[in-house]
This record gives C-alpha cells, sequence and structure tokens, in this order.
C-alpha cells in the first residue's frame, strides 16, 4: 500500500529526475498566448465597431392552417436571405431583424407561393404581413 509519502518520490525517476522548463521557454509561451489573446480581441473589438446592426423588423404572422410554411425575406443588401418556418413553437409568428432597404418576403406551403415587397426607408421601423386566416388557398388579409 502506498502513503503519499511514497507517491510523491514516485513521481522522479533517479535516471530522468523532473526537470523544470527552460526559463526562455517559458517566457516565449507566456509571449505567444499574450499575442494570441490580443490578436483575438483586436478582431473582435473591430468587428463590434464596424458591424451595422438592424433597426427594423419585418414580421410575418399566420396561424395553425399555415404550419410548415416557409418564410424567406432576401434582397436589401442581405448577404445571404434570411428562412424561417411557421410552426407551432414560434406561435406562428418570425420576426426577421433588418436594416433599411427593398426586401422581398416570400411566403411557400405546397404548391402555394406568394411574395410581397416591402420598403424600408428609415431605421426602426416595422413591417407586418398577415396572412389569410383561412389558410393557404385564400386571399391575403391587408
Amino acid at each position: 500500500m502506498h502513503t503519499s509519502a511514497d507517491t510523491t518520490e514516485a513521481i522522479g525517476d533517479e535516471e530522468r529526475p523532473y526537470q523544470r522548463p527552460k526559463p526562455w521557454f517559458v517566457t516565449l509561451s507566456l509571449l505567444a498566448a499574450f499575442t494570441v489573446f490580443i490578436v483575438c480581441m483586436t478582431v473582435l473589438i473591430y468587428r463590434g465597431v464596424t458591424a451595422a446592426d438592424p433597426k427594423s423588423v419585418i414580421v410575418v404572422l399566420g396561424n395553425e392552417k399555415w404550419k410548415s410554411a416557409t418564410v424567406t425575406v432576401d434582397g436589401g443588401g442581405l448577404q445571404t436571405p434570411l428562412t424561417g418556418h411557421l410552426e407551432n413553437y414560434n406561435k406562428f409568428q418570425i420576426p426577421f431583424f433588418v436594416g433599411r432597404g427593398n426586401f422581398f418576403v416570400h411566403v411557400e406551403r405546397g404548391s402555394f407561393q406568394e411574395t410581397q415587397t416591402v420598403e424600408l426607408k428609415d431605421d426602426n421601423l416595422l413591417a407586418t404581413w398577415k396572412l389569410s386566416s383561412e389558410g393557404p388557398n385564400t386571399p391575403n388579409q391587408p
């Protein structure tokens, strides 16, 4: 049975005793870690300062009859379209946070497809598209 004294003595080997790292290696490792930290923080701060926050919202409202409908917003300078699905978990409401511009909102469910154009000229605007309460094969409400 080993005691704590036996265990600490067993760590070192008489032929190869534990050697402390060289001071230059420790210093170099610390400088490398600090440099990586500074570079990462610089990139994060730069991205935070230069990123444009979306200040407007396009909201698509549906009901149970629109379950599984796909809503896509594109245009307005978006690099990739924004997509969402009308489902129970989001209470059949999908907000899309966007900036200024002209956007195309597409709704698809089965063979039904419809597109609406939304123009957001200023910041802090809310555009709402309320889908027909009767389902995808009926005219939309204003």
